[in-house]
C-alpha cells in the first residue's frame, strides 16, 4: 500500500479495540454496571436505539430527566432480550436506570436530529475544525456537520465517551478515524483500521469503514475516566473520501481537540 503523508493532527496508544461498527438506522447501547455505553447517542428521526444488558446487576431504561420518569418509554427490568425504541420526533430524550440513577448517576440521552438529505460525496479537499462537543452534530452540509463528540469531557467532566456520527452520503465513501497525542508520540498519527486495531498513518492509509454510504452512528472505546489518561492535548479527526480514492485531492476532514 502506498504511503501517504497527512498534516499532523491526532492520538493514542491507550485504546486498543473498538466496538463493532453500527450502520444503517440503528444505534447500540450497552447497559453495564453501572453505566450506559455510550452515554449519549445521536441519530436521525426514524432511527432505532437498541439497549442490551451486559451487566450482572438489574437495570432499566426509563425515560425522563433528573431520575424522574416522564412516561415516554420504560423497558422494565432488562433481561436477555434487547430493548429497542424507534425515535420519530427530533429532540433530546434523557433516560435513566430506575435502580441506580440516584445512587450511581446512571443516566443517558438520545439526541434525535430531523431527517436530513444526503451529504454530497466530496469533489474537492475541505478541512473543518471545531471545539470539543459532547455529542456529534449531524448535517447534510459538510461545513455544518461536527461528526466527533467526546461526552462530558467536552465540558470539563470526568468521562471521555467518543462517538462518531454522520448522515447518509449520496454515494459510497471511505471513512477514516485518526488520532494524535503529541505529548505521548509527537511524530506519529494513528488510524483505526477496519479490524478495530491501530496503526500509524506512515504504514499506509487504511479506511476504518470502507465503501459505505451510512448513515453512521458509532461509539468508540466505551466510557473512559479522564483521570486515567495522561495530561496533554488530544486531537481527533474524521476523514471521508470517495470510496477507493487515495489521491487525497477529494475529501472532508473534520478535526476537533480537547486538553486534559
Amino acid at each position: 500500500m502506498r504511503k501517504i503523508a497527512i498534516p499532523c493532527f491526532l492520538i493514542v496508544a491507550l485504546f486498543f479495540t473498538a466496538g463493532a461498527c453500527s450502520f444503517a438506522a440503528t444505534a447500540n447501547v450497552s447497559v453495564v454496571d453501572f453505566a450506559f455505553q455510550p452515554q449519549t447517542v445521536t441519530i436521525n428521526a426514524g432511527d432505532t436505539v437498541i439497549w442490551t444488558l451486559n451487566g450482572a446487576a438489574s437495570h432499566t431504561v426509563t425515560s425522563g430527566p433528573d431520575c424522574t420518569p416522564d412516561g415516554m418509554f420504560n423497558s422494565g427490568t432488562l433481561g436477555s432480550a434487547p430493548f429497542s425504541i424507534t425515535f420519530n420526533t427530533p429532540g433530546t430524550f434523557p433516560y435513566f436506570c430506575s435502580f441506580h440513577c440516584a445512587s450511581f448517576g446512571m443516566t443517558g440521552s438520545v439526541i434525535v436530529n430531523a431527517a436530513q438529505s444526503t451529504i454530497p460525496v466530496p469533489t474537492t479537499f475541505q478541512t473543518f475544525s471545531y471545539p470539543a462537543i459532547v455529542a456529534p452534530v449531524l448535517s447534510s452540509t459538510p461545513m455544518q456537520a461536527k461528526p466527533v463528540g467526546i461526552g462530558s469531557a467536552a465540558t470539563g467532566g470526568g468521562i471521555l465517551s467518543i462517538e462518531v456520527a454522520l448522515n447518509r452520503f449520496a454515494g459510497p465513501v471511505d471513512v477514516y478515524f485518526l488520532l494524535f497525542f503529541p505529548a505521548l508520540d509527537p511524530i506519529n498519527i494513528y488510524q483505526l483500521t477496519s479490524l478495530n486495531t491501530f496503526q500509524t498513518v506512515s504504514a499506509g492509509l487504511s479506511p476504518w469503514m470502507p465503501n459505505v454510504a451510512g448513515p453512521i452512528s458509532q461509539g468508540l472505546f466505551g466510557d473512559v475516566a479522564t483521570m486515567l489518561l495522561p495530561s496533554g492535548t488530544y486531537y481527533l479527526a474524521a476523514f471521508v473520501t470517495p470510496a477507493g480514492d487515495r489521491s487525497l485531492t477529494k475529501g472532508y476532514l473534520w478535526i476537533t481537540s480537547f486538553t486534559l
